[in-house]
């Protein structure tokens, strides 16, 4: 399924995190792994004849952390029995990282989780990644735990982006000896009225075609399940899917999910559930996108 992983670093606790779920995947599906790390331009460093020597020290310096975070990715992969291979980068690591991406069959990197406007406008490595990388992208936040994937939490919306992680996620699982919770929530049930008030719910014929639409969903993805050979259950439950998706991913090892892939300035600023569970979850989340090959 994944044969050759790509693992960027930039020495932080959550790359290495991220590192370490990688190579346990890479070891369970005998893959091989390349560590990347990118040394990016130093574009906050004001340039004058007395700051050259500074700025010459403080690159050598970066490209030594680089070289220590890739030593260290090296000696668990050896530990793990798995092939590793170094590359290293110059240029906005994003960029590096994309540039690498069509030779890979997954990505596993960390992110800082950052918050509030700078993270809404500005965006991270693993944001930029997230919005262009053709190959699926595993994401591990801070916090996150590194560990053997047995439970898979598979969230669906009846969409064709569900659809598409579903199947993706029910191979993964299939290849790990994994069981996985299909789970729909039920978030049209409830009427918005802004960031600041509480949902209230629809009326009972409403409701009950709301269930409906929900249940046919996890019967359709009970079946592909029951299909690939994968223990599943299904939990249909009613709320915002990102508080529903959170609060069950507490739960499994690792959640798998779909994106509509927005873009333009609706798709910066009000983001999607994908997004919001990343930002929240408290485990790895693996986001396939629309284009990825079945």
């Amino acid at each position: 399924m994944y044969n050759r992983i790509l693992i960027p670093t930039d020495g932080s606790g959550c790359s290495e995190v991220a590192a370490q779920l990688g190579l346990e995947l890479a070891s369970r599906l005998k893959a091989e792994v390349t560590a990347l790390y990118a040394l990016e331009p130093l574009t906050n460093v004001v340039m004058t004849p007395a700051s050259v020597r500074y700025y010459v020290d403080l690159e050598r310096d970066l490209e030594l952390a680089g070289r220590q975070a890739l030593a260290k990715i090296k000696e668990w992969a050896q530990a793990a029995g798995v092939t590793c291979h170094i590359q290293e980068g110059k240029g906005r690591a994003a960029e590096v990282i994309l540039e690498l991406a069509p030779n890979h069959d997954l990505i596993v990197m960390g992110t800082h989780g950052y918050s509030g406007l700078d993270r809404f406008l500005l965006g991270s490595v693993a944001t930029r990644v997230l919005h262009k990388s053709p190959k699926p992208v595993l994401v591990v936040r801070e916090g996150n735990k590194a560990g053997a994937v047995q439970q898979i939490l598979l969230p669906t919306d009846g969409s064709q982006p569900s659809l598409k992680a579903l199947h993706h996620g029910l191979e993964l699982a299939k290849v790990l000896g994994a069981s996985v919770t299909l789970l729909y929530a039920l978030e049209g049930m409830y009427h918005y009225l802004g960031p600041e008030a509480t949902l209230y719910p629809v009326d009972d014929g409403l409701e009950a075609s709301f269930k409906a639409i929900g249940q046919e969903a996890l019967d359709q993805a009970m079946a592909a399940a029951k299909e690939a050979g994968v223990q599943a259950q299904a939990k249909l439950t009613a709320g915002k899917a990102v508080d529903r998706i959170v609060e069950e991913a507490k739960t499994h090892h690792l959640v798998v999910m779909g994106t509509h892939g927005r873009t333009g300035l609706d798709r910066l600023l009000l983001g999607s559930v994908t997004e919001g569970v990343i930002r929240r979850s408290e485990t790895p989340v693996l986001v396939v996108p629309k284009g990825v090959a079945d």
